[in-house]
């Protein structure tokens, strides 16, 4: 009877183990040689994707939810393709436009210096919005995705698994979500950038960009995984036979 009391109580606070972790990264932490985004021209006008080559590689930050484990920052090469859809464009005074654009699907990645993806981040009806004129888009913006109950979903799927910080191999469950806010945006792309003009010109109809830009960007967002039962029963085992043994 006493094994089965020693049993439950573990499998209860193996269950209680599991919390949401907090992801993100800064613009310019370590990655500051090379621009975060770029779209339009070669690219597509609807299209953006990252320009931060493997050799420039971004400090991807995760945190135990707020709690109080320090943040890990291992170096990983970050990739993105994330197209856009316009929806709307909307006055809001002074000649200021809010340009929206739907973006159906879409995913990025955070991969080793071997290419492998080791947290991989698919999306369903994010939102991307652009502050502007008319026919531009100024120096910044934000991209925006979550679990929602209008459509909204993202999942982060791990390639390890580090449970102090709530991360397992495998996908999360929810609730999930990510956020990018855009800054510098520009079309020359020189390095650095000085006094270069910001912003781009957007097509009258399309209402996407009519050139190639370039971007700063920073990221955070948040994930929930639960251990796998597999993984709860080897702990519970290990440390059943453990207790046995005295």
């Amino acid at each position: 009877m006493r094994f089965v009391t020693i049993s439950a109580g573990l499998i209860a606070a193996s269950a209680t183990c599991a919390h949401a972790t907090f992801f993100s990264f800064a613009s310019d932490f370590a990655a500051d040689t090379s621009w975060t985004f770029s779209g339009g021209g070669a690219l597509g006008a609807g299209n953006i994707r990252d320009q931060v080559p493997v050799t420039d590689l971004v400090a991807f930050f995760y945190d135990d939810d707020n709690g109080p484990l320090p943040p890990n920052g291992p170096f990983m090469d970050f990739n993105a393709d994330m197209p856009i859809r316009w929806v709307a464009s909307i006055p809001v005074g002074g000649g200021a436009f809010v340009h929206t654009y739907a973006m159906d699907q879409g995913a990025f990645s955070f991969d080793n210096i071997l290419g492998v993806p080791q947290m991989t981040i698919n999306y369903s009806n994010a939102v991307m919005t652009v502050l502007g004129g008319e026919f531009s888009w100024g120096a910044t913006a934000t991209i925006q995705g979550a679990d929602n109950n209008f459509g909204g979903s993202v999942t982060y799927t791990s390639a390890f698994t580090d449970a102090p910080y709530g991360i397992f191999t495998g996908a999360s469950i929810g609730p999930d979500d990510f956020a990018f806010t855009i800054t510098e945006i520009n079309t020359s792309g020189v390095r650095p950038l000085g006094p270069a003009p910001r912003g781009v010109g957007i097509d009258p109809q399309t209402h996407l960009p009519v050139e190639q830009w370039f971007s700063e960007g920073s990221y955070s967002g948040g994930a929930y995984w639960v251990p796998a039962p597999g993984s709860l029963a080897l702990g519970l085992l290990g440390l059943t036979l453990a207790r046995r043994r005295r």
